[in-house]
């Protein structure tokens, strides 16, 4: 595994790992690239600026600046809870939790909002804000039930291995 030891971009350090996940929440680096993307995009819809062609310009200030913030606040707590607290996994995912439930929930208000307002020009991308909004409640479930696996491990579906047929 030498050969990706350039990909790890300092993560993994001789074998060592700095961050012990117990429950395997693990962090998928599409995640990771888009909550960071929506910090980089919703800082400017939180101050209100849009450009003339976009959707976000047929839009009221409001749904902009809410939209904007709720992106914000949501991936900041996502990315916070996913990479960088490391006092305990419990308060980490809870963070990564409530962080994608924030965003989600505002991306799927607001792709239907965009719909509602922008008409058919919205549609492409209120369809696409759809599908990123669905995908962060459906992770949010994820770490729900990675909680539960934990908390209760008789409840828990039995998984089939190599080692179990």
């Amino acid at each position: 595994m030498n050969y990706l030891k350039w990909w790890n971009f300092g993560v993994r350090r001789e074998g060592k790992l700095p961050y012990a996940d117990p429950l395997h929440a693990g962090r998928h680096p599409f995640q990771t690239f888009l909550l960071a993307l929506c910090v980089v995009s919703g800082i400017p819809q939180l101050f209100g600026r849009t450009t003339a062609e976009s959707v976000e310009a047929q839009l009221p200030l409001w749904l902009v600046t809410a939209w904007g913030g709720c992106l914000v606040v949501g991936a900041i707590l996502g990315l916070v809870g996913a990479h960088v607290w490391r006092r305990d996994y419990a308060t980490a995912l809870t963070l990564e939790r409530v962080g994608l439930y924030l965003a989600g929930a505002a991306a799927v208000v607001y792709s239907i909002l965009v719909a509602r307002y922008a008409g058919i020009s919205g549609a492409l991308a209120g369809s696409i804000i759809l599908a990123f909004g669905l995908a962060c409640i459906r992770r949010g479930s994820d770490i729900g039930l990675i909680f539960h696996r934990a908390l209760n491990p008789d409840d828990s579906p039995e998984i089939e291995t190599e080692e179990g047929r």
